[in-house]
Order: structure tokens, then sequence, then C-alpha cells
């Protein structure tokens, strides 16, 4: 299975949290790439310590920096950017890859997830929590036709090799970004809604990707997740953490403490 993570030295704890989780709940061996712009050897060896081994196998990938090309703020660095280019990045013997947040606790086997076929050439799944007349805003706002999917782009599986027969896809990428970066809100969302918004395959937000939000306004059952994803400002490592999810969170960290990891 492949895993793609992408991030900068601020969220390396964070991510071996995310990995711990990944690791433990998983049928069959990860093949993790770890695609930034900024980490050294020094923060690799920080980030696979305790995970590396046959089960859990780590690939760093340095990126050319984009931060001058691209709108980014401490919030959105341009770690957030890469994703988008994984295709780039990634061995071309690899068809498909899993990408996940560093701010996730995965809690069930992605196995099925991860193994059903992309539909009607879709390009990306991911989940959605944006309706009808919030895609018709977004659209008036990003001066685009009206797509099908805003996609969350937390939690997406991407299809590699079809992307990888679309002529001319960086570049159309980079016009975007630089035509375009003074009206994003949610900067990748946006450049991923204008661009691929049309084909991108819907999956379900409460077992993929189920947030706090999600949780109260879709009347969710946690325990159903395979992935929870802390999007949003609030954390369960900072404080006034208001929800109750934050207690998957510290029973990982309280797993890895036991196990020597934390």
């Amino acid at each position: 299975m492949n895993i793609l993570i992408t991030l900068d030295r601020r969220y390396l704890d964070i991510a071996r949290t995310m990995l711990y989780s990944l690791k433990r709940t998983q049928s069959e061996p990860l093949c993790v790439y770890v695609l930034s712009t900024s980490l050294d050897e020094e923060d690799e060896r920080r980030l696979e310590s305790g995970l590396a081994d046959e089960a859990m196998e780590f690939t760093a990938i340095r990126a050319d920096n984009l931060a001058e090309k691209v709108k980014t703020t401490s919030r959105y660095p341009v770690e957030m950017y890469l994703r988008l280019f994984a295709k780039d990045f990634l061995p071309d013997d690899a068809d498909r890859v899993l990408y996940l947040d560093p701010d996730i606790i995965v809690r069930k086997d992605l196995n099925k997830l991860y193994h059903s076929p992309f539909r009607n050439a879709s390009l990306y799944k991911a989940t959605s929590h944006v309706k009808f007349l919030m895609r018709m805003l977004n659209s008036i706002r990003l001066l685009a036709f009206p797509r099908k999917v805003y996609p969350n782009t937390g939690v997406m599986m991407i299809n590699l090799a079809e992307l990888r027969k679309i002529g001319n896809e960086d570049k159309r990428l980079m016009r975007i970004m630089r035509r375009r970066r003074n009206l994003f809100i949610l900067p990748d969302q946006d450049v991923l809604y204008i661009a691929h918004g049309n084909r991108i395959e819907l999956i379900e937000e409460t077992r993929y990707n189920l947030s706090e939000r999600i949780r109260v306004l879709r009347n969710a059952d946690e325990k159903d997740a395979a992935i929870i994803h802390y999007a949003g400002r609030m954390k369960p490592w900072k404080d006034g953490y208001a929800g109750k999810l934050d207690a998957y969170w510290h029973e990982t960290r309280e797993q890895m403490e036991k196990d020597g990891m934390a």
C-alpha cells in the first residue's frame, strides 16, 4: 500500500503519531513516501525512528521549492501543494497512492478504500461537505465554472496512472496558482476544485474523514470511522479542544509512550 505524506519540521511528531496509528491497523505492508521541501536527514531519522521496518518502508523525497510561485501562510505552507504534484515524484510503477494529512488517527484497515477501483476514470477519491449552494459560491469566488465536487484534500486516493496521461498538467496547475492566488481561501482545495472538480469520486466522510464538525452535522458514531481527522484550528495536542474525538489522539499517544515511541 503506497502512502503519501507532505509536511514540514513543525509536524514531525504529529506525523509520527499518525503513522504509528496507521501501522497498527493495516493488514498489508506500507510504502511511505515523505514529500517535503525542508526536512533534512536528521528530521527523516526522527520521523522513521521505531516505525521503519519490513511492514513500513520509508522513502524521503525532496521537492523543488514552490514558495515563490504559490500562495502560502503559516497555516498553509508550501508543502500543502505538493500532493497535487505527486505523480512527478513517486515511482513510475506506482499507479495509485493514498494521501493522508499528518493530523489524523487511523483506526481501521484501509485495504478496501485503497484497492477499490477508480470509477469513470476519476483522478481522485475524496470527501466533501460542500453542497450545491456553497459550490456555486465557491465557483463565483474563484471565477470558475461550477464543478461537481469541492474536495477535502486531507484524505485522498490519487490515481497516478491516469494523471500521468494528462498533457501539461503541471503547467495548468501552476497557471491556476499564479493567476488566481489572491482568490484562494483553502488554497490546495481551491486549486483542485478548479482543475479537476469534475473528476473527483466521493467517498464516505463519516468513515474515511470524520472530523468533529462532520460528527455533529451527520450525527455520526465515531466507532464506525476508519479515519479521524482533526481538521481546522482545533487540535487535540493544544489546549482548548472542544469535542470528543480527541480521546483517540490521547489513547494513541499513551500507547506510543508504553511502546517507547513518544
